[in-house]
């Protein structure tokens, strides 16, 4: 998301939250460690924590904003989310209802 505001020439100030329902691979961001098998992605998660982009931390699984595309929710729960990922609806789809 960083990339994409600076390319819009949008600095971007502040470290970018990035919460993982994985303790250990929030672990193995900050303090590597050898694994039997290592992603490509992991070290390119690393490298973004080490320059300072992203702030790893632990998010319990049901709390997981993702959960909101990929899983069924009740109303109480899809709002939650809806609210903490920042997703707006424009106005005409609002009035419809």
């Amino acid at each position: 998301m960083s990339y994409l505001l600076c390319d819009f020439r949008i600095p971007v100030q502040q470290l970018v939250p990035f919460s993982c329902d994985n303790k250990a691979a929030v672990q193995i961001t900050a303090n590597p460690v050898f694994t039997k098998r290592l992603d490509i992605y992991c070290h390119l998660v690393r490298d973004q924590f080490k320059s300072g982009f992203i702030a790893p931390s632990h998010i319990y699984g049901p709390d997981q904003p993702a959960n909101l595309f990929t899983k069924a929710l009740f109303c109480a729960r899809l709002h939650s989310f809806i609210v903490q990922v920042g997703l707006r609806f424009p106005n005409s789809i609002l009035r419809r209802g």
